[in-house]
């Protein structure tokens, strides 16, 4: 693959007054970058300059105000030649080439033991949920990973992360991960706890009065009846009612209530 190229004009420099001519442009510093996606990874190079550009005495004059990038950019060319060009664009795509495969690279001694950089994390989940245990590891090269649960090795848990797509009860424990370089050399990472969290309990629904009692007016020593209906979830209930009397009659009062409900549905 190839990089993508492109030229640009950062800013011009122009005498005020040339041949009668104004603001005719002498310099044009320029930008050259390019880019390219590797792996949905995007890899840029650049190489800049300024390039001078001579108006010739006779020739077409193009006002500033009605210059172009294409044509500006068209004078540095001609006045850098192709082979030059073609320097500064193979020097972008250099750059960028060196990014995707570095001609350099700094590789862990390979008597250095491998070093966890990020721990698996304890996790805490409903039953039926996913889960993920993930540890980070620095090292030589080929590094290898063994998962564990309560000092038994899982089999074919042989990568950086571990997942249980649907936690059950057995699956509550205490879960670590060996990692091992291609030196021999291991390292154990700390134990991350897995438990099933509690099911959250309904929010209860307050029951709802579909007809309130009326108001009764009775001779002293007659019997009184306040019936009251109401809805709401399935299950037992309770009524309670406040009488407001006076301090003589109210216990009379309380022996002739008679209250009666429907059933929540």
């Amino acid at each position: 693959m190839s990089a993508t190229i492109n030229w640009r004009v950062g800013t011009l420099e122009c005498y005020p007054t040339y041949e009668q001519n104004t603001d005719v442009v002498f310099t044009v510093h320029w930008d050259c970058v390019g880019s390219e996606t590797v792996n949905n990874i995007t890899y840029n190079g650049r190489v800049y300059g300024a390039t001078g550009v001579t108006y010739h005495s006779g020739s077409q004059f193009t006002p500033y105000n009605q210059l172009t990038q294409d044509q500006v950019i068209g004078w540095v060319w001609d006045s850098m030649g192709t082979e030059q060009k073609n320097s500064y664009e193979s020097s972008v795509q250099t750059q960028i080439d060196n990014q995707i495969n570095p001609p350099v690279v700094i590789l862990p001694l390979p008597w250095t033991p491998p070093a966890i950089v990020q721990q698996p994390a304890n996790q805490a989940v409903p039953t039926g949920s996913s889960v993920t245990f993930t540890v980070v590891a620095s090292g030589p090269s080929d590094l290898s990973y063994q998962w564990s649960k309560d000092g038994s090795t899982i089999t074919n848990a042989l990568s950086s992360s571990y997942t249980i797509t649907s936690v059950q009860d057995s699956d509550v424990g205490s879960y670590t991960v060996l990692v091992s370089g291609n030196n021999g050399q291991t390292v154990n990472s700390n134990p991350a706890t897995l438990t099933i969290m509690s099911p959250t309990p309904p929010t209860p629904t307050p029951p709802i009065i579909t007809e309130q009692p009326s108001s009764q007016t009775v001779v002293v020593g007659d019997g009184a009846a306040f019936n009251v209906n109401a809805t709401g979830e399935a299950g037992t209930f309770a009524i309670s009612m406040a009488v407001e009397s006076s301090s003589k009659i109210l216990p009379r009062i309380a022996t002739l209530l008679k209250l009666t409900g429907a059933p929540f549905s």
